[in-house]
């Protein structure tokens, strides 16, 4: 009988032995990811989405600004600025309002325009530049530079050719070619706003030149090299896109960045609807009349979108 009482006690002992350990696998399969660095690709007016993205990933625990020395983060043109808005210490909903203040204004001007039969009323046609000036305004502090130093990468596009220090006009720089540039040392707010203009220089839809000077070189926008960076030397890069991938194929952000194909997180990689129709959504991303009146519905999108890819990695949600 103590033989055989022996024998089930082993037999218990072993099996608890090897649950404990399958236990212990699970729980493995089920710890969140170790993240070094954050993407954020060019995203227009659609940085309302990424802000609503940027909300749920600050919930979850994903991201951490300021306390976490190990995550580093880099953008092009609008999601730079997404990015940099949460390193000076803005809350998303700080940003998504700055975006749709900006678009607001622009919408305003447009329709008084039209009302007294103007020309060029286009709500952003020429004027990209000052609807981008008015967000960095009211997104960039003082303390911001020395927040983004080595932190932050601001993602831009050198025309090598253009050796004048003041920005060409179209059509002259239109067929010079563009090389990918980056910056992640800055001096000061005005650098940093020059920067990210540089970053979101659209030729002749910014302003009607077709490059902008920063520190004394041309640019063009980030997007035509990278259109979502991850920065350098990152291992495990969390990829954040405005742009459903579908979509950034047939703008050709693949030829030059193939992980623009590859993003963790788009809009709608929820399973969520869209607010705007996916075939309108590249036109929409320079569209403020057609984003401001589903601004809300793209923040909580961004919000849902964020959520659910924290969830399936096992991130505590709150």
């Amino acid at each position: 009988a103590r033989c055989v009482a022996a024998f089930l006690l082993l037999l218990v002992t072993a099996n608890a032995g090897r649950n404990l350990r399958q236990i212990d696998d699970l729980e493995l399969l089920r710890r969140p990811p170790t993240i070094d660095g954050v993407a954020w690709s060019s995203s227009g007016m659609l940085g309302v989405w990424q802000a609503g993205v940027m909300h749920a990933l600050l919930r979850a625990g994903v991201l951490d600004w300021g306390s976490d020395p190990g995550m580093n983060y880099a953008g092009t043109g609008e999601g730079a600025i997404v990015a940099i808005s949460g390193i000076a210490g803005h809350n998303p909903q700080r940003t998504r309002t700055a975006f749709e203040a900006s678009m607001q204004t622009a919408v305003n001007e447009a329709r008084a325009c039209r009302r007294s039969n103007g020309t060029n009323c286009d709500a952003l046609s020429g004027k990209y530049e000052a609807f981008i000036t008015r967000v960095l305004n009211t997104l960039i502090r003082e303390t911001t530079a020395g927040a983004a130093n080595s932190t932050m990468t601001v993602h831009l596009s050198l025309v090598p050719a253009a050796t004048e220090s003041r920005p060409l006009t179209a059509p002259a720089c239109n067929s010079l070619s563009v090389e990918a540039n980056a910056t992640s040392v800055f001096f000061n707010r005005t650098d940093v706003i020059s920067a990210l203009l540089a970053s979101t220089h659209y030729p002749a839809f910014s302003s009607p030149n077709c490059t902008r000077t920063f520190r004394g070189h041309q640019y063009k926008n980030g997007a035509l090299t990278l259109p979502m960076p991850c920065p350098a030397g990152s291992n495990s890069c969390l990829r954040i896109s405005a742009v459903p991938p579908s979509v950034a194929r047939r703008l050709g952000w693949g030829i030059t960045d193939a992980n623009a194909l590859q993003p963790d997180i788009f809009p709608g990689s929820s399973g969520a609807p869209l607010p705007i129709p996916e075939s309108q959504w590249s036109n929409a991303m320079w569209d403020p009349e057609a984003v401001l009146p589903v601004v809300n519905a793209l923040y909580s999108l961004g919000f849902t979108d964020g959520r659910s890819w924290a969830r399936d990695n096992f991130f505590v949600l709150s």
